[in-house]
């Protein structure tokens, strides 16, 4: 089991550097399997995990498909695996590559006629289990906060554990969250345990605006104007 990390200390700003590190971190350590990316509405949580982790050449080294999806108003463990296995990407292309959703319904079309009384979605399961089991592979599960209410939070942690700790960590999970907009009060106190029990690491994204401009604004020169407006408006 790995060494938990200590949760990070909110404070007004952190460097995007800083969280490129933890990542790094985190995909060089072959016992940690889940890492939790914290931080308020508006702070960039969504629009760095797809510009960067998806997308940047180094992080993309570290796995071989990669599936992410979002919990808004889902409220089933099985919403979550259908969404799963319907988001998942090949190749190195970021979001141009095809996914492999044609062709999981391809075989599932051709099989059905010699396949009555079979369930084909179990063996659809099946597959994405075994592929997320065997090869690398990155799963973001996105607005965990807005998830129904049927949904509890430890079988979304027991599916992101369950994942990464059948594959010998060589499967991946991001959780993403906004935690201060949990809905009841035995959501807040569920997820304090599972932080201790189930998370391997853990970061509070808020870079300032300034930063997240310099990072992904064309033209870099209107990053500082970006900067003084913000300023001026806190």
């Amino acid at each position: 089991m790995s060494k938990k990390q200590k949760a990070q200390k909110p404070k007004n700003w952190v460097h995007l550097n800083d969280c490129k590190e933890q990542f790094r971190r985190f995909f060089q350590n072959e016992e940690a399997g889940v890492f939790v990316l914290k931080g308020p509405y508006g702070s960039g949580k969504s629009h760095f995990i797809r510009e960067t982790i998806l997308k940047d050449k180094e992080f993309k080294n570290y796995f071989k498909f990669s599936s992410r999806i979002s919990l808004f108003g889902c409220n089933s463990l099985a919403g979550l695996e259908e969404s799963a296995m319907g988001s998942l990407r090949l190749g190195e292309k970021g979001t141009e590559v095809e996914t492999i959703d044609s062709g999981f319904k391809s075989i599932q079309k051709a099989l059905k006629p010699a396949a009555a009384g079979i369930d084909l979605q179990l063996s659809l399961r099946g597959l994405f289990w075994s592929l997320a089991s065997n090869i690398g592979f990155l799963l973001v599960i996105d607005d965990i906060d807005r998830k129904g209410d049927n949904l509890p939070l430890d079988e979304i942690a027991g599916f992101a554990s369950s994942l990464a700790e059948q594959s010998d960590t060589r499967t991946k999970v991001i959780l993403v969250v906004n935690e201060d907009e949990f809905q009841n009060e035995k959501d807040l106190l569920n997820w304090e345990k599972l932080r201790e029990k189930s998370f391997d690491f853990e970061y509070r994204f808020n870079p300032s605006p300034k930063e997240l401009a310099e990072e992904h604004v064309d033209p870099p020169e209107l990053s500082p104007v970006i900067g003084e407006i913000h300023s001026a408006l806190e």
